[in-house]
């Protein structure tokens, strides 16, 4: 059992979590998904790439340096999971959100690729993944790497 210092008491991780995500669904965090995923590749129409690229890294630098934060201090960690926790993950309560994740390779890919390569390939990243879950969860039975085959195929639709 893994003990931790959660606001200041310590209690059982798992305890704390499964308290602090019971019984939550999730719809926040589809929208924040295909909100947050699209929000980039979209501006990217309307304005240079350079603004984008700027923006984006001051984003991400931000989100970086709040995950590092996070991550080193229990009490804001705690402080994070409770207030945002209609879109969090139970495992994002201790390692890095996957919006996090996004924002990086956003970055990469705004810098590496041609504007409508990028813009391409993070709004299927975004639908995909919106699709991934609602087709996953609904109709999911073939568990492959703790993923449905049915999602994952949804997914490349």
């Amino acid at each position: 059992m893994i003990m931790a210092d959660f606001g200041g008491s310590m209690i059982k991780k798992e305890k704390w979590l499964s308290r602090s995500f019971a019984g939550r669904d999730k719809p926040w965090r589809q929208l924040w998904h295909l909100a947050g995923g699209s929000f980039f590749p979209i501006l990217a129409f309307f304005v240079p790439i350079e603004i984008v690229r700027i923006s984006l890294g001051i984003i991400t630098a931000f989100f970086v340096i709040w995950e590092v934060v996070r991550l080193s201090s229990p009490r804001v960690n705690a402080w994070m999971v409770q207030h945002l926790r209609l879109m969090m993950k139970k495992e994002e309560s201790y390692r890095p959100t996957g919006t996090t994740w996004l924002l990086v390779a956003s970055m990469i890919v705004f810098c590496l690729f041609d504007k409508f390569v990028a813009i391409t390939s993070l709004l299927f990243l975004s639908i995909g993944d919106l699709m991934a879950r609602m087709i996953g969860q609904k109709f999911g039975r073939k568990i492959i790497f703790s993923k449905s085959l049915e999602g994952s195929g949804a997914c490349l639709v």
